[in-house]
């Protein structure tokens, strides 16, 4: 179940109704994360409503007779229904993705202050922070929930934020702190056989491809999908002979990762804003390049005596290119699909105000923008470098972020 913006108290709690009231939940699966198992209660961002947790029906009538529930969300849903139209299910209704577009662009424009071409710097103060809520926290999951419920396995796992979250903490001084704060959390919970630990903080494609973020911390259903799936072959599992090494790869890999690779000023591909120069740089075969047009014939004038696999006649078309080659797709309900390089991309064209999505091994990285989106993936460095959107009058306005809400 979603519950956004409140603390580890109110969180287990919730659980602990969970448990009490469904005695066929056999397996729990929960993020836990330092900043939130050291949470204060009295911090939480939203008041948790306790009257739909409790057996009173009669107060439910705050919620039931509540107008924004009312119209806003039982009249949409009414509506969907009388036109026989698909509504969300509660597995989808809060995803992420549905919610808002995964940049790259947008989570480093948050992170402005952030030098990407250079190494992340411990700052000459060490902060002291206050854990008096961790020993609370621990001790009422350890009584209320894991003592409590032994029939029941709880998969607790370090989430998979994303590299900027990871460096942000570090140069605000809050990584040794976070990692003493797992160090524990595990030593407290190892004694339990039905209580697991994973860590994923240290999947480094993962967490260093931004794409996969609404922000620096927030990760897509992609993301989660893959967790659950590695949670459930055992990988990323604490033990108690590894945890100590595991745990401190989170620091060795915050120090080591090339943070250059998100910096325009280290690749000018990042930065271009015209597209025959970007024509120019693309044509090198380092490059594996989608293109999908959305509301758009395609047509533009480009630099005379140059020619792209991607150009016919002085129209874009649709489709993956490397260099002077243009690979053949697989058509599947207007879906075309490419396997190159050992990956895997799928381009949905975006006619009729349809989405234009290019997505690589699942991520979707399309700016889904009107007019001509390319996405460049360097094999040199094995990621996506840039995606980008031309459009307007022969393609002379570039982009690389939009509002990050779908409307």
């Amino acid at each position: 179940a979603p519950l956004c913006g409140i603390g580890f108290e109110n969180i287990s709690k919730v659980l602990g109704v969970a448990l009490k009231k469904n005695k066929n939940l056999k397996t729990v699966i929960m993020n836990f994360d330092a900043e939130l198992i050291s949470s204060d209660a009295s911090s939480d961002i939203y008041e948790l409503p306790w009257h739909l947790y409790d057996s009173n029906v009669f107060n439910d009538v705050k919620y039931v007779l509540n107008k924004s529930i009312l119209i806003e969300k039982i009249g949409k849903v009414l509506i969907k229904t009388s036109k026989k139209e698909k509504t969300d299910s509660l597995d989808d209704v809060y995803l992420s993705s549905n919610q808002y577009y995964l940049r790259e662009f947008a989570i480093l424009s948050d992170a402005k202050d952030i030098v990407m071409t250079e190494k992340p710097t411990a700052p000459s103060d060490v902060k002291n922070y206050n854990l008096r809520f961790f020993d609370a926290n621990m001790n009422s999951f350890i009584k209320d929930i894991a003592e409590k419920y032994q029939g029941v396995e709880f998969y607790l796992f370090i989430p998979p934020k994303s590299i900027v979250y990871l460096r942000e903490r570090y140069e605000s001084g809050y990584t040794d702190t976070m990692l003493s704060v797992y160090q524990k959390a595990f030593e407290m919970l190892s004694a339990y056989k039905n209580v697991r630990m994973f860590c994923f903080q240290t999947e480094r494609d993962m967490i260093g491809n931004l794409y996969n973020y609404v922000d620096s911390q927030h990760f897509s259903p992609l993301v989660s999908d893959k967790i659950t799936e590695k949670m459930s072959k055992g990988e990323g599992l604490l033990t108690k002979e590894n945890y100590m090494s595991e745990l401190s790869k989170i620091k060795t890999l915050t120090e080591e990762f090339d943070y250059s690779v998100f910096s325009s000023e280290a690749y000018p591909i990042k930065g271009e804003t015209d597209l025959s120069d970007y024509l120019d740089i693309i044509s090198d075969e380092r490059y594996i390049v989608s293109v999908a047009l959305k509301n758009d014939d395609g047509k533009t004038d480009t630099t005379p005596g140059i020619t792209y696999p991607f150009i016919s006649n002085s129209v874009f078309k649709n489709g993956v290119y490397k260099g002077n080659t243009a690979f053949i797709s697989e058509n599947k309900d207007g879906i075309l699909t490419y396997h190159v390089n050992g990956m895997t991309f799928e381009i949905s064209g975006g006619e009729n105000d349809g989405e234009c999505r290019i997505t690589i091994d699942g991520v979707d990285y399309s700016l889904d923008l009107d007019g001509l989106n390319i996405v460049v993936c360097d094999t040199l460095l094995g990621r996506v470098i840039d995606s980008v959107n031309f459009s307007g009058v022969n393609y002379c306005d570039a982009a690389r972020t939009r509002n990050r809400r779908r409307s």
